[in-house]
């Protein structure tokens, strides 16, 4: 079952994952990039507020604005090194990173999480956000995303979740909801498009047969209701 090379492997009727290494390796170099100049502006501008301060040019806007960049850049950075956290994550998992089986669905270091205690599964896709706006906002969303951003997530809503939470362990196990949401996973970090793919049909087919409940959306307002329908312990709506 297993795939060095990060293929999509197919046994048994499972669908074996791995993750796409060279695309985290990509998405860690930028994050390096990404981290350094945000680093360095941060330093750069608080250095500058320390000169304002003591020759005393700066009046009370100068400081105002230049206190209102900082906390952007500082808040940009710290974006920056979460995203990098998240994708070390991934470049952690050592075997495959998510399975889909008749039986469930598993997720590196996560128990296999049976479809009868599955609530629903929402495969929300926002990639599309990505093509929208312009000017420095469109640029920023996309320099976020190629640190490691996601506009694609798993949401697998989980009747009592605490058990899996309590039994997972290593890189992937903060994925399992503290809130008891259940897995809550992003996926475009570590999956590429084909694999993405394999993965939707996979889950289509795989409910389809468990009876589970599953959407696959690009509203965001559809996610939100499908995924607080299933807060309760209940099964996700079926038309959220």
């Amino acid at each position: 079952m297993s795939d060095p090379a990060g293929r999509a492997v197919v046994e048994d009727g499972e669908l074996v994952l791995h993750t796409d290494r060279d695309k985290l390796l990509r998405a860690l170099r930028y994050n390096t990039r990404y981290v350094a100049v945000y680093a360095l502006l941060v330093a750069g501008l608080a250095a500058g507020i320390v000169a304002v301060a003591v020759t005393g040019i700066g009046r009370g806007p100068t400081y105002l604005l230049l206190g209102f960049l900082l906390v952007l850049l500082v808040g940009s950075l710290g974006m920056g090194l979460w995203l990098r956290a998240r994708v070390r994550g991934f470049l952690r998992v050592d075997g495959p990173f998510i399975v889909v089986s008749r039986a469930g669905v598993a997720v590196d270091g996560i128990p296999r999480i049976a479809w009868g205690d599955v609530l629903g599964v929402i495969y929300g896709d926002s990639s599309e956000n990505l093509r929208t706006g312009n000017g420095v906002a469109r640029w920023m969303k996309n320099l976020t995303y190629q640190a490691g951003g996601a506009q694609v997530f798993l949401h697998v809503g989980v009747r009592e979740p605490k058990r899996y939470r309590a039994a997972a362990s290593g890189p992937l196990a903060r994925y399992v909801s503290a809130l008891d949401m259940g897995l809550l996973m992003h996926l475009d970090t570590a999956l590429d498009d084909a694999r993405l793919a394999r993965l939707r049909g996979a889950l289509r087919a795989a409910t389809a047969q468990a009876g589970v409940r599953y959407l696959e959306t690009s509203d965001t307002r559809r996610m939100m209701r499908a995924a607080s329908s299933m807060a309760t312990g209940r099964p996700m709506r079926r038309d959220p």
